[in-house]
């Protein structure tokens, strides 16, 4: 498994879980296996970019609060818990 340069030691696509992005990265990826997505039909359901998508799985970059709702209503999980992570 590669790591990125950026987070020696962390498997590439690997949620840091100290950051509040990371934990926020982690709940999305295990609501998107619970409903048993894709990555891929997440983002398109969602109206995002794959790589968009990516970012927020793996606590690179937040969603604002419009595409945090879209995210909550596809994977059905609590608005909350994408906005207090």
């Amino acid at each position: 498994m590669s790591t990125t340069a950026a987070s020696p030691g962390r498997p590439y696509g690997v949620a840091d879980l100290s950051t509040p992005a990371g934990r926020r990265g982690a709940a999305i990826r295990a609501a998107r296996l619970a409903r048993g997505l894709k990555a891929a039909g997440a983002a398109r359901a969602i109206g995002v970019r794959l790589a968009t998508y990516y970012n927020w799985e793996e606590g690179r970059r937040n969603p604002s609060l419009e595409l945090a709702g879209r995210i909550a209503a596809v994977l059905h999980l609590p608005a909350e818990r994408l906005l207090t992570a």
